[in-house]
């Protein structure tokens, strides 16, 4: 993607998706069910198939492509372990193409859902939740520069795929203090490839600590194996998911 040029909605299919098998598919399932039922897997699968894009990869049986289905995994993760959205101020550092996004808003009501991400990123996302939101969801969800920072503002849950763990170690920082603090709970999967793309990255202990460090109101920290790429789907096999709790 060249600064300043859009591609056409209709190349970026499948962004995000990767090719699973039936396997995976049926494993990522079954985790899903033992949070919840089958038919309600079933009910949201059909909820989210709008949500698809023309050139991904489907899934005949449920329907949706692998970006959905971790997706729906990662949302139903996080409402058992954390939070319900509904009414919520959610906000995600760096969303891709917003399949996680589109999934919260699709599923639930949240108060507000908020996007850090790159200007030239922010268009694309902009483009594709027109596509699969009502307006009076998609209005719901601002748009804000990583440029432009603020750290006047507290939302309820901080969510973060990677991104926020392949920042560069002083944007980390900035992130650190101006949003993930300013959050009652958090949910984030990290990697462990900083060094892979030469980037010095804040590591997940250096999270830990920071987010204990001093007066802290951090209430508890899990590290949990990561139930996104260990399913067999491929990916980085040192990733986790990091959950923590504010006072």
């Amino acid at each position: 993607i060249r600064k300043g040029r859009l591609p056409n909605l209709s190349q970026l299919g499948g962004l995000g998706s990767e090719t699973y098998t039936d396997e995976v598919y049926e494993r990522i399932v079954s985790r899903i069910c033992v949070l919840k039922s089958l038919d309600y897997v079933k009910e949201s699968l059909h909820q989210l198939k709008p949500l698809n894009h023309e050139d991904s990869i489907i899934h005949p049986e449920h329907g949706v492509d692998s970006a959905i289905i971790r997706s729906l995994l990662t949302f139903v993760l996080v409402e058992n372990l954390l939070c319900q959205l509904d009414g919520q101020e959610v906000v995600e550092i760096g969303a891709g193409i917003a399949t996680f996004a589109a999934t919260v808003m699709t599923l639930s009501t949240p108060k507000r859902y908020t996007i850090y991400d790159l200007p030239d990123i922010l268009e694309l996302q902009k483009l594709f939740l027109r596509r699969v939101l009502p307006s009076s969801k998609f209005d719901r969800i601002r748009f804000c520069s990583a440029h432009e920072i603020s750290g006047n503002e507290s939302f309820d849950l901080v969510y973060s795929t990677y991104a926020f763990s392949e920042l560069e170690f002083s944007v980390a920082e900035k992130y650190l203090e101006n949003v993930v603090k300013q959050s009652k709970v958090g949910f984030m999967t990290y990697n462990h490839l900083g060094s892979k793309f030469h980037v010095r990255n804040m590591e997940i202990f250096d999270l830990c600590k920071r987010l204990l460090a001093g007066d802290s109101c951090t209430e508890s920290i899990e590290i949990r194996a990561d139930e996104l790429f260990k399913l067999g789907a491929g990916g980085d096999p040192s990733c986790c998911n990091v959950l923590w709790r504010m006072r």
